[in-house]
């Protein structure tokens, strides 16, 4: 008898390292592997039982149990679903999840491709009615206990705060966590000499927090780097106008705490920055908080590019901007990243939205009527297609031969077995029927999925001709847009064929670059009645056969002032 595959599921979180002795992947690997040598052992002696074999192992490290969102997890239902092992062996219940909800959404995963679960801690069957009863109950419990849990973790901060001790979350700069106690911080030298020197004292100097920033950018002073506890690489950036402000007004740098009732307590760790200091630096924020201008302003004005242009120099996107003239407001597009740092972290120029816009409509006029252009990007976006669909094709043929062969074969059987009177024949004959139903079967499954396989890739496949006729139609619907000022529809427009436009400067002239536009393929139909119910940043096509094309370079890009 064949033996049973195992997969072996093992999961630690950071609370269960710290507050369970036995909690460690290896330490939980390890009883897995003895109960499948011991079920081996055991096979030996009593041939009705299976042995064991472990076939994979799945470690999960550092992720909760409360949810399924977990990398190793998924990996486990992905296998169970293509049938490389018969059972999941955990060592408690608790182990693949604490919600009884989720339990019983992967029991059903489980049970619909026969696979069974063994959880040694609470000695499980699930293949009895016993079984699954107890299972529920122990499930209640295990929710129960996480909720227990969850309350008490949040008592305790909430009495931490209240205490002024520190709580844990990411220290701010300048401190360090004290090895001895873990409820207070320490000073960290030098981070508290560049917290001191380069954001209080050189912000009362500068007066304003976009000054700073662009001190800091030029100084090459970023945010510290740290890893988050799952092991993402976090920070590193430049300072950024809000997370200047956000250092400055911390209060933990003045020793302090601000409860959630307005209460200022005094924390257990030294203060970083002087009072005097720390409330010199609160008083210019909230001057300089209640002489900044209130809202956005050109928040009426339609940018007909925002969302799909970006900084050709730094990858970020492309935002509104309004400066105010002698003539009234001037509208722009601003590099993003430039913009959060006073304009220190990108040197990209704004460009004027009329020109940049003119520019890109042109550009899109003159490839929709340049039909040969069209079909050679369309031939590009189905290269590679053509041969996949002939091999599909080829494949759909002859599994549907052996389809209509196997069954031919089990209706020539059915007739044989009407017709037989012999015991011995009748038997024989079945157990081949049965095999032969099977083959039927899963020749039935296969010939489907091609089927499907050949429908998406044909729909995926674009016509040349149609969508060259498509895009005859942009001018005529451009123009009208803009001759009854349908700026919104417009812009709903070029979401639809527009997938994103780099923005590169000229550089020996600031005021010039070019715009390489990358267009999304084209409905067969659309109109401006359609457009009208469109709202702007949807996904343009949300199918499978999206594809990102680039045409003729002499059609899709030039200078625009």
């Amino acid at each position: 008898m064949e033996p049973l595959r195992v997969a072996a599921y093992v999961r630690v979180s950071t609370a269960n390292q710290l507050l369970e002795h036995d909690s460690s992947l290896d330490t939980q690997l390890q009883r897995i592997r003895q109960s499948a040598a011991y079920k081996s052992s055991n096979a030996k002696h009593e041939p009705s039982k299976r042995a064991w074999k472990i076939v994979r192992e799945y470690k999960e490290e550092g992720r909760s149990g409360k949810d399924t969102d977990r990398p190793q997890l998924k990996q486990l239902l992905a296998d169970a679903r293509a049938g490389q092992f018969d059972v999941v062996c955990v060592t408690k219940i608790d182990r693949i999840t604490r919600s009884v909800r989720d339990f019983f959404d992967l029991w059903d995963t489980f049970q619909q491709h026969k696979v069974g679960f063994v959880s040694l801690g609470e000695d499980f069957d699930t293949t009895t009615a016993m079984g699954r009863a107890m299972l529920s109950v122990t499930l209640v419990f295990a929710q129960l206990e996480r909720e227990t849990t969850s309350e008490r973790t949040r008592d305790k901060i909430a009495s931490r705060r209240e205490q002024g001790l520190w709580y844990g979350g990411h220290v701010p700069l300048g401190f360090k966590i004290n090895p001895a106690n873990k409820t207070t911080l320490e000073i960290d030298e030098p981070n508290a000499k560049l917290v001191r020197k380069e954001f209080f004292q050189r912000y009362l100097k500068l007066g304003s927090v976009r000054s700073l920033v662009r001190h800091l950018v030029m100084q090459g002073i970023r945010r510290p780097k740290r890893k988050s506890q799952r092991g993402r690489q976090l920070g590193g950036r430049e300072f950024s106008i809000q997370s200047a402000i956000d250092l400055l007004s911390n209060q933990a740098y003045a020793a302090r705490r601000r409860l959630d009732d307005g209460q200022v307590i005094t924390c257990c760790w030294p203060p970083l920055i002087e009072e005097d200091l720390f409330d010199r630096v609160q008083a210019k924020l909230a001057a300089n908080s209640e002489t900044r201008p209130v809202g956005k302003r050109g928040l009426d004005h339609v940018y007909l590019l925002e969302g799909v242009l970006h900084c050709g120099a730094c990858g970020s996107t492309m935002t509104r901007s309004v400066a105010n003239g002698v003539g009234g407001q001037y509208f722009y597009y601003k590099c993003s990243k430039k913009s959060r740092t006073a304009n220190a972290a990108c040197k990209v120029r704004d460009i004027p939205v009329d020109a940049v816009e003119k520019f890109v409509l042109s550009q899109v006029r003159g490839f929709a009527i340049d039909k040969k252009a069209v079909v050679k990007a369309v031939h590009h976006a189905n290269a590679g297609r053509d041969e996949l669909l002939a091999r599909i094709r080829e494949d759909l043929q002859e599994k549907r031969a052996a389809y209509l062969q196997a069954s031919k074969v089990v209706a020539k059987l059915l007739d044989t077995l009407e017709s037989e009177d012999k015991s011995a024949a009748l038997e024989s004959l079945r157990a081949r029927l049965r095999d032969r139903e099977a083959v039927k079967n899963q020749l039935k499954v296969e010939v489907g999925d091609l089927e499907a396989k050949e429908r998406g890739l044909r729909q995926q496949m674009l016509d040349a001709l149609t969508v060259a006729e498509s895009y005859a139609k942009l001018p005529t619907i451009i123009d009208k847009a803009e001759r009854i000022g349908a700026r919104e529809e417009l812009k709903a427009l070029l979401y639809r064929i527009i997938d994103g436009i780099d923005w590169v400067q000229d550089p020996k002239d600031p005021k010039k670059g070019e715009a390489l536009i990358k267009l999304c393929e084209l409905p067969a139909e659309f109109g401006l009645e359609r457009l009208k119910a469109a709202r702007p940043g949807e996904p343009v096509n949300s199918s499978p056969g999206r594809q990102e094309w680039l045409p003729d370079l002499d059609s899709n890009q030039g200078h625009g002032d």
